[in-house]
């Protein structure tokens, strides 16, 4: 990142037995409020191809879903007024609800403080919830 070079993070911290979206880890907020970067979410159906446990690939139908890029200057305006710690939870949380709007098909809301006041009224639990309805069943990670 120091570089200047993109890296792609899977923020579960492991595969998925299930095929479900698991609690993302924290490490993606931190990686991104440290490294003073943006991110590009991304919802990638590929249990099937690759399910936990696997190492070969099988045939099977993929697809990705690229979501809204959060700017630096998005992420600094998310976090604004906000400790180190709970801004890189808040931060996770926020990919973590944009990734879930992908994979559900729902509008993404990218307003951020809208997201921050919601962290701070609800707390951190309520910050990776969908803020439009959501439905429909998780088809991988």
């Amino acid at each position: 990142m120091r570089q200047g070079r993109n890296i792609l993070i899977f923020p579960e911290g492991t595969r998925s037995r299930t095929g479900q979206l698991q609690p993302f880890q924290r490490g993606l907020g931190f990686l991104v409020m440290h490294g003073e970067v943006g991110v590009l979410p991304i919802y990638l159906a590929t249990h099937d191809a690759l399910p936990a446990g696997s190492v070969i690939p099988r045939q099977r139908e993929v697809g990705a879903t690229v979501g809204p890029y959060c700017s630096r200057e998005f992420i600094a305006t998310l976090t604004q007024g906000l400790g180190a710690s709970e801004s890189e939870r808040l931060i996770t949380a926020f990919v973590q609800h944009i990734i879930e709007s992908l994979r559900d098909g729902t509008p993404v809301d990218l307003d951020p403080k809208a997201a921050r006041d919601k962290w701070k009224r609800e707390g951190a639990a309520a910050a990776s919830q969908p803020v439009t309805s959501a439905g429909g069943e998780d088809d991988g990670t």
